[in-house]
């Protein structure tokens, strides 16, 4: 994978798909994932109600190389403002995405998708050695999504997320480990952020949660979720448990490292979504799963796994 990193231009399309529930985009490289991402702002209605699934690894920028971020490719450009941005479906399927860096000079959102809204969702996602951050006074920075925005009841969502101890996300005004700041409905479901968040307002899951003062706007919902971060939203106008939560850990400290995290966290589900890691903190078993390496046995399978090797279901 470190022989595919992104050269820092953009692909003309994806690497396969039509863009349906059931035949999703295919994104197989850096340059893919930036196409979708300047779809957004090329058109309010580009991704609205599209899907979307990385098939690898994404490395965006080589990070082995000492102080990286000189020379790093920035993923970040100026665009013009849509409140919505990203408005599909993207599936990670277990995939990170390694090298993120953004660092922006006019944009008040950052974030792999500087905005999204109107029931996007994000799944199965992981960022891991990247630097993120603006220069904007009044920039609100995420992992995942600079501003999550809905002037409607409709629900952004994020499951099976997180942003670990290798993340950086560096700005002045508010900081949140996966989303900057919301205005809509927002959930997480089995995700967590150990990332660095600087010194400005830090929040694990979100930077800013405010009630924007429509009917049920402006909320946050969590479950199954921690944070090494001493709050979950930095500033609010509204009560995460009030909204809510339901176990859920912020403020976790290197006590909760390996088996110690089922004293620290003793509510999260260790049997079948966060399972303990040596000297580290809980992952998530999907990530475990998919990073196990499967050595052949010499033997012969009767059969395939599932399909019927038709072009819908190969």
């Amino acid at each position: 994978i470190e022989n595919n990193i992104w050269d820092g231009t953009e692909a003309s399309s994806y690497g396969g798909g039509t863009g349906t529930s059931t035949d999703p985009y295919l994104i197989t490289n850096g340059a893919e994932l930036y196409h979708l991402v300047n779809e957004c702002y090329r058109n309010s209605d580009g991704t609205k109600g599209t899907y979307y699934k990385i098939t690898n690894d994404i490395v965006l920028n080589d990070t082995s190389v000492a102080n990286w971020t000189a020379s790093a490719h920035d993923f970040g450009i100026s665009r013009p403002y849509n409140m919505w941005g990203f408005r599909g479906h993207l599936d990670g399927a277990n995939h990170i995405i390694k090298g993120l860096y953004m660092n922006e000079s006019t944009n008040d959102y950052i974030g792999l998708f500087p905005t999204a809204g109107q029931c996007a969702t994000i799944d199965n996602l992981g960022i891991v050695d990247s630097y993120i951050a603006g220069k904007n006074a009044g920039a609100f920075i995420g992992g995942c999504i600079g501003r999550s925005g809905d002037p409607f009841i409709n629900q952004t969502k994020l499951t099976n997320c997180f942003v670990d101890t290798t993340v950086t996300i560096n700005g002045s005004a508010s900081n949140g480990g996966l989303v900057g700041y919301n205005d809509a409905n927002l959930r997480f479901t089995n995700c967590y952020a150990t990332a660095n968040l600087g010194t400005a307002q830090a929040g694990g899951l979100a930077g800013r949660s405010i009630w924007s003062g429509g009917a049920g706007t402006g909320n946050l919902y969590a479950t199954q979720c921690y944070t090494t971060a001493a709050k979950y939203m930095s500033w609010s106008d509204i009560s995460l448990w009030k909204s809510g939560a339901i176990v859920n850990y912020c403020g976790v400290t290197e006590a909760a490292k390996g088996e110690g995290a089922k004293t620290a966290m003793p509510d999260l589900d260790f049997e079948t979504i966060y399972p303990t890691k040596a000297g580290d903190y809980p992952i998530l078993k999907v990530f475990a799963d998919q990073s196990e390496d499967i050595i052949w046995n010499g033997t012969i399978a009767t059969g395939f796994a599932g399909g019927d090797g038709s072009a819908n279901n190969p």
